[in-house]
């Protein structure tokens, strides 16, 4: 090249800095039309990498994904190791179908291998790891990270969502208390932590990383971190402190599905089911088929708290549900058989996510207590968040299968493993599992205790109720199983009191969740209360303690029986 060439080659290269320096303060000054004219012009002094890659940014400040996506494609073809186009390309495809993820790795791949690569970069290709399901790769990547760049709040939160995509949450919760250490105000720390605490039933442990989350970001709080505290409160008792939460962001645009569900819970944990259902139904239109499953659930568990709903109108909902559930899923896939079952071995096993002090294992300790001694083996599988003393003297005295963190097809491996002869579901719509059961996991599959209405599956082959609970409902919905007598029946605790003394006044108590005291409770307690002057009703529970909550529920009474 002559000195001329190589002065105007020089003289060139100046330009087309110059016109993008120009093109950066076009766009810091919200000039887009400007920025694109001026990238356009250098590109026609000479196609570049750098240039290209400008003319993306500003195509994407424009709104145009797809011809910013071209213009790093070109950058790339200018120049196949260009870090920052690589990156910023697999940013675009990360957004995209699992394909476009798979090309965005590779793309990440590359970025990071650059001279060039930052560790924002190698953040982002962990990220995409995380986003393709590979979690163990991912965590190695974003420890390496830590490890090379040093621990910043991106990459711890990183490895503790690792955890959690895993079902791993106390590790989770363990790996963001000690990143809390170093970064104690940052939010999305903040917020994984409640959120993981959450999970394993801790809302109490919950409430202060969210709500120091809220209180840091302030109106600019993350809408995932304000619903996870919301749940916080509700799961406390404090359903009007949530309802105000809930309130206060129901109008934003970034909404997740977890907000209506959210809502949807806290409308009935507030006894008002017919409101509660919309919610349900609007969060399932949000929602993957697998998690919509579960809200529907929900939504037929709120069905049943409704005075709209007779037995028949809430067999029509579960039989859709139900119908639903097995087309998805392959009802008339192959399963266990009865004739594979040897008689003498009887094996007999519970599902539920309630084997810990609550109501169902009241109910449920005397069968288990009958039953020991009398079938060959008894095992538990439980979906039971968070443990506690019960559910460890069960695991002692039976064989306790833990599924909760595990995947659909994991849970159902397990179960089916087990050789299980008679399953007994104790949760149906109030659990959120139960289409762990559709295909059949067991040769006979029946329902008792948690739900008083039919599930609408069609591998659950028998419903145990009674005649007063269960006085009409259709052949067509599920196979019923009447007993003559009370089908909820417990065994009192030896230090229960004496019965009442004749000439004393009658005292009603309900220890029910809120939720029970449905518009019609109220009304029966209002007509008792009334017409016994004498007589008082003792409210208890956690949102019962909340003085908010306790003066909305109270409202639903008759003045006259409230006086």
């Amino acid at each position: 090249m002559g000195l001329s060439d190589k002065s105007g080659a020089e003289s060139l290269t100046l330009a087309v800095k110059e016109l993008l320096r120009e093109v950066d303060v076009c766009v810091v000054h919200g000039r887009f039309d400007d920025a694109e004219r001026l990238a356009r012009e250098a590109l026609a002094m000479g196609a570049s990498a750098p240039v290209e890659h400008a003319l993306a940014g500003v195509l994407l400040k424009k709104g145009d994904p797809e011809g910013a996506s071209a213009a790093y494609e070109r950058a790339i073809a200018l120049d196949s190791g260009y870090a920052r186009s690589l990156n910023n390309l697999a940013n675009r495809l990360l957004e995209r179908s699992p394909p476009e993820r798979e090309r965005a790795l590779s793309l990440y791949d590359r970025s990071v291998e650059s001279a060039d690569a930052t560790v924002g970069m190698r953040l982002n290709r962990a990220r995409c790891l995380q986003a393709l399901g590979r979690t163990e790769a991912a965590r190695d990547a974003f420890e390496a990270s830590i490890v090379r760049d040093g621990s910043s709040p991106k990459a711890l939160l990183g490895v503790a969502q690792t955890f959690r995509a895993e079902g791993r949450e106390l590790e989770a919760a363990t790996r963001l208390e000690a990143a809390l250490v170093g970064f104690p105000e940052d939010e999305s720390l903040l917020g994984e932590l409640g959120a993981a605490r959450l999970a394993v039933g801790d809302a109490i442990g919950a409430l202060e990383p969210l709500k120091r989350a809220v209180a840091k970001a302030g109106t600019a709080a993350q809408s995932t971190i304000l619903v996870h505290l919301a749940r916080s409160l509700r799961k406390t008792g404090r359903l009007i402190a949530a309802k105000r939460v809930l309130a206060d962001i129901a109008g934003r645009t970034d909404l997740a599905p977890a907000a209506f569900e959210e809502r949807g819970s806290l409308l009935l944990d507030l006894g008002r089911p017919a409101e509660a259902a919309p919610a349900f139904a609007e969060a399932e239109a949000r929602l993957p088929f697998a998690t919509a499953l579960r809200v529907a659930s929900s939504r037929i568990f709120a069905a049943s708290h409704d005075d709209a709903y007779d037995a028949n109108a809430l067999g029509d909902v579960a039989t859709a549900w139900g119908r639903e559930v097995e087309r998805a899923l392959g009802a008339d896939a192959a399963g266990p058989r009865w004739s594979d079952v040897d008689p003498s071995q009887l094996h007999l096993a519970f599902f539920s996510g309630d084997f810990r002090e609550h109501v169902v294992l009241r109910f449920l300790a005397p069968v288990l207590d009958a039953l020991a001694g009398r079938v060959q083996k008894i095992s538990l599988f439980s979906v039971t968040c968070p443990r506690d003393e019960r559910t460890e003297d069960l695991a002692r005295r039976f064989d306790m299968i833990d599924l909760s963190g595990l995947s659909r097809d994991e849970a159902r491996e397990a179960m089916i493993r087990r050789g299980v002869s008679v399953l007994v579901d104790l949760g149906a719509h109030t659990s959120g599992h139960i289409d762990l059961l559709c295909p059949r996991v067991a040769p006979v599959q029946l329902h008792y205790l948690g739900f008083p209405g039919p599930v609408g599956l069609r591998s659950i082959d028998y419903r145990v109720s009674d005649c007063d609970v269960d006085p009409g409902s259709d052949p067509d919905v599920d196979r019923r199983l009447l007993l003559d007598r009370c089908a909820w029946v417990y065994r009192v605790p030896g230090m229960a009191p004496v019965p009442r003394a004749a000439s004393s006044a009658p005292r009603f108590a309900c220890f029910a969740r809120a939720m029970k005291v449905t518009p019609a409770t109220s009304r029966l307690y209002s007509a008792i209360l009334t017409q016994s002057p004498r007589a008082t009703l003792v409210l208890g529970g956690k949102a019962y303690e909340d003085p908010d909550t306790f003066a909305e529920l109270v409202e639903r009474f008759d003045p006259a029986a409230r006086s």
